[in-house]
């Protein structure tokens, strides 16, 4: 059974619960691992639980009818997904995809003990409206880069955040392919800003590696 305590930092509404309710759940809990590249959720599938995310990372993303990839939101250890709660408790399916980008391990706890024992304790409904703001304001900024920046500012942005997130080091390793996925824009987009980029001295660009040259002038481009 799950040890409900190893996780209460991430998830302290667990701490609330009652030892009843505790014993419920560590007995009906189902814990899954999921490896890179895995589509965990299907657009239109049906939610089977509650999901508690104990280590990985796992990507929120919608698809065009043309093919085109825009991530809405990560997801990471202690998150939950509000489109997951959205379907959950309003018992519809779900409406985009999530792609697991490393190694991930979830628990869940299936939807009639957790609308049963969880859903109205006032500590998880904190926990709930706290967790999920963050994720409704990342998709609002989504929206707005979409709406109102030229993509090669969201480009820019998106190589300095990716920087940042890794301690700020010059070299990043993904395809132009992966960036128009983030983006919801095509490779050759993403390819000709790149060489633009390139012929500016901003960056070099090989087959799955970029490496920043000049942060001041990516930064400039990021701020137009």
């Amino acid at each position: 059974m799950i040890n409900l305590d190893s996780i209460s930092n991430k998830y302290p509404f667990l701490n609330a619960l009652d030892n009843n309710t505790k014993d419920l759940i560590k007995s009906s809990v189902i814990i899954k691992n999921f490896e890179p590249d895995y589509t965990l959720i299907h657009e239109g599938d049906s939610c089977i639980g509650f999901s508690l995310i104990l280590k990985g990372s796992i990507r929120v993303y919608k698809l065009s009818d043309k093919g085109k990839e825009v991530t809405l939101y990560r997801l990471s250890s202690g998150d939950t997904c509000y489109l997951s709660m959205s379907c959950l408790l309003s018992n519809t399916s779900y409406p985009a995809f999530a792609e697991v980008l490393e190694s991930t391990q979830i628990a869940f706890i299936p939807s009639n003990i957790f609308h049963n024992y969880v859903y109205d304790t006032l500590e998880f409904q904190k926990f709930m409206f706290n967790n999920l703001y963050s994720k409704y304001n990342e998709v609002l900024d989504v929206l707005e880069e979409v709406a109102f920046e030229r993509m090669d500012v969201r480009i820019a942005k998106y190589l300095l955040l990716s920087s940042k997130k890794s301690n700020n080091t010059k070299y990043l390793y993904f395809t132009h392919e992966q960036i128009s996925k983030e983006l919801g824009t095509s490779r050759e987009v993403v390819s000709r800003i790149l060489t633009d980029f390139k012929n500016k001295d901003v960056l070099i660009s090989q087959r799955g590696k970029i490496t920043i040259t000049d942060f001041d002038k990516l930064e400039s481009i990021s701020n137009l």
